[in-house]
């Protein structure tokens, strides 16, 4: 018997015999399945390109966020892979872990997407603001991805950004890029940028833009736990 860490009650971790006989170290549960069920994954149809599931698709199934990109870029896009869709249950879980400080429900978010990774030569995580991480005293994005894969955080956000999660879609559109690389990288092959949510896909492809300027032979993507 076990608390879980998002509703607080009591709850037993089911072991089936698959589990129990499988030759790997066993992981005990850390939230109950009436609070797991809450969070919904992505079905299709989806754009098949950013994982969204509620704008309207063309016959290339891509959305008209996507479609907006693609001429932004000259054809090009990231493509992305999301999990769960951004119900009312993930928006909860994020304001208490980010705005409230809530630390240990980093676990949560790991869980949600254990073994769920694509293959890659790199995982960057996209960095907090200094602002942010002195505010909190640590890093959401790298908290949540560090047990899951070796990270590479490359990337430096400058100072004075407004959070996107306060802004609305055509503010997050005209924000300018406040990425840049760290001194003396050295990138190639298939790299994964990591986040929380996909709303808009500035952030990604600000992150995208400074990699393949410096690094333009890089195949990069992108991975979310929520679109």
């Amino acid at each position: 018997m076990q608390l879980c860490l998002l509703c607080n009650q009591p709850f037993t971790d089911e072991v089936d015999l698959k589990t129990i006989f499988l030759p790997v170290s066993y992981v005990a549960k850390i939230i109950c399945v009436n609070c797991y069920k809450k969070f919904k994954k992505i079905t299709h149809p989806a754009c098949i390109n950013c994982n969204s599931y509620k704008n309207k698709l063309n016959q290339e199934q891509l959305c008209n966020d996507c479609l907006a990109w693609k001429v932004r870029y000259n054809g090009d896009l990231v493509f992305n892979r999301s999990i769960y869709q951004y119900n009312d249950a993930f928006h909860d879980l994020m304001v208490a872990y980010k705005r409230y400080g809530h630390y240990v429900l980093f676990n949560v978010l790991t869980e949600l997407i254990k073994n769920q990774l694509p293959l890659a030569d790199r995982y960057i995580p996209i960095p907090s603001s200094p602002e942010h991480l002195q505010q909190r005293g640590y890093d959401t994005i790298i908290s949540i991805y560090e047990p899951l894969c070796n990270l590479s955080p490359v990337l430096i956000k400058k100072a004075g950004g407004e959070a996107q999660g306060e802004k609305n879609k055509n503010e997050r559109l005209a924000t300018d890029n406040l990425f840049s690389l760290k001194a003396n990288v050295k990138l190639s092959g298939q790299i994964v940028l990591l986040d929380d949510i996909y709303t808009t896909g500035r952030t990604i492809y600000h992150a995208w833009e400074i990699i393949k300027k410096a690094f333009p032979d890089c195949n990069v993507s992108s991975f979310t736990i929520a679109r």
